[in-house]
């Protein structure tokens, strides 16, 4: 009888490594370093034609300008998050969105909800807060559980639209 080599077992086929919740902390800070900006960048001319209207109002539209900053910020985060791309300017810049529990886009009161939240609890418990994202699996923080909601990575394709050069 002859010895035959044994045949090599197939290769296994590798899974795509994506780990949805792997840096989404770091991620999270910057995108909302980023909205900062973007926000603060919308108040710019809304302030200043309500400091010009005050004037010719006698004071009257001086009274929303300590709010504007927080009513503008909490409609362009609610906005946007509830809407096609489930994600701010920010969070997409930085390859994030937000998603219920049950994997679906969030409902306009879950988005409002999770940004009242997020500022009741940092003004509330001050921003120690945020360190229970470090606690958990997910990255989670206190608002987004409260609201039913997920923040992670969006999947990029590999294979996407890539420009032709023929």
């Amino acid at each position: 009888m002859t010895d035959l080599p044994a045949a090599a077992p197939p290769p296994l086929r590798k899974k795509p490594d994506f780990r949805p919740f792997d840096g989404v902390l770091w991620r999270r800070v910057a995108a909302y370093l980023a909205d900062l900006i973007l926000v603060s960048l919308l108040c710019l001319p809304i302030g200043f034609l309500l400091f010009l209207g005050g004037f010719a109002t006698f004071g009257l539209l001086w009274g929303p300008l300590p709010f504007l900053w927080l009513g503008v910020n909490a409609a362009y985060y609610t906005l946007l998050v509830s809407g096609r791309e489930s994600s701010t300017l920010g969070q997409r810049l930085m390859g994030l969105r937000v998603l219920s529990t049950e994997n679906q886009s969030p409902l306009l009161f879950q988005a409002f909800l999770q940004v009242f939240l997020f500022y009741a609890s940092v003004f509330i418990a001050t921003p120690l807060v945020l360190l229970i994202g470090l606690f958990n699996a997910r990255g989670s923080l206190v608002h987004d559980m409260l609201s039913g909601l997920v923040v992670g990575k969006t999947i990029q394709s590999t294979t996407g639209n890539r420009a032709r050069s023929d």
